[in-house]
């Protein structure tokens, strides 16, 4: 068994982190604030990640979040989180952005999403039509 790459570029030892993180996140959020839920990806880099293609990650955050069976109705802040302390932890310097569709500010419930940013381009998650950035975190 190869601990040091296979073939989609992730070693088992981060594919095994990345899996274990998606699922310890949901129970982690409860009762946390929303500063505090940032603080997840607050992390420095390590060795285990460094270097890491950002769009591999990414995409193995996606695949690991599949069946959402927590957090069904925030996927994309799941995502975000997951992607964010996995793309710091790369070396990156990822920018999580918060946005308010503007068709939904006279409905009952606000619609909101968010997503990564690097360099100014989505990695993970693209901004939807209609969405006012409203808050960003790096």
């Amino acid at each position: 068994m190869n601990l040091t790459s296979n073939r989609n570029g992730l070693t088992l030892l981060q594919k095994f982190t990345i899996w274990t993180a998606a699922r310890y996140l949901p129970i982690w959020v409860i009762g946390r604030d929303f500063e505090r839920v940032l603080s997840f990806f607050a992390v420095p880099p390590n060795n285990v990640f460094k270097g890491s293609d950002p769009k591999i990650l990414c995409d193995y955050v996606v695949s690991s979040t599949k069946k959402p069976w927590f957090m069904r109705d925030r996927r994309c802040l799941r995502q975000g989180l997951l992607a964010m302390r996995f793309l710091r932890k790369a070396g990156c310097s990822p920018v999580l952005r918060f946005g308010i569709d503007t068709g939904s500010l006279s409905a009952e419930r606000l619609s909101a999403h968010c997503w990564v940013e690097m360099d100014g381009d989505p990695i993970m998650n693209t901004q939807m039509d209609d969405m006012i950035v409203i808050y960003e975190a790096q």
